[in-house]
């Protein structure tokens, strides 16, 4: 028999790991949150207006390119948090645009950043 014991952080630390992407784990805690958005969202039949423009979807796969060498989950969290001098606001909790009404403007690096991390997961788990 296994035994596990569960470990809650302290309060003030799981705030400052959730709502700082600057982190490696506020990084990867934000794309997983960005990353189940965009799957809803495509899941809903749904996209941001500012999601639209061709030159949205080029600059996307522009970064994406960019980020094909990143093998890992972890590099990729190191490498969006390097990206987290950026970001203007601190997040609002685990997903990003959670009681917004609608979703936040999320800009071209930040979807590259969620795709990427998901192209990431499916390479793992298959």
């Amino acid at each position: 028999m296994v035994r596990t014991t569960l470990v809650s952080l302290p309060r003030s630390p799981r705030r400052s790991l959730t709502h700082r992407p600057s982190t490696p784990v506020g990084a990867a805690l934000r794309l997983a949150a960005l990353a189940a958005t965009i799957v809803r969202l495509h899941e809903e039949g749904r996209c941001p207006e500012s999601w639209r423009p061709e030159s949205f979807g080029r600059e996307v796969s522009t970064v994406l390119g960019q980020l094909v060498p990143i093998r890992s989950a972890s590099t990729l969290a190191s490498s969006y948090a390097r990206e987290g001098h950026r970001l203007s606001a601190p997040m609002a909790g685990p997903d990003p645009w959670a009681g917004a009404g609608r979703p936040e403007v999320a800009d071209a690096i930040d979807v590259a950043y969620a795709l990427r991390w998901l192209e990431l997961d499916a390479a793992h788990a298959g």
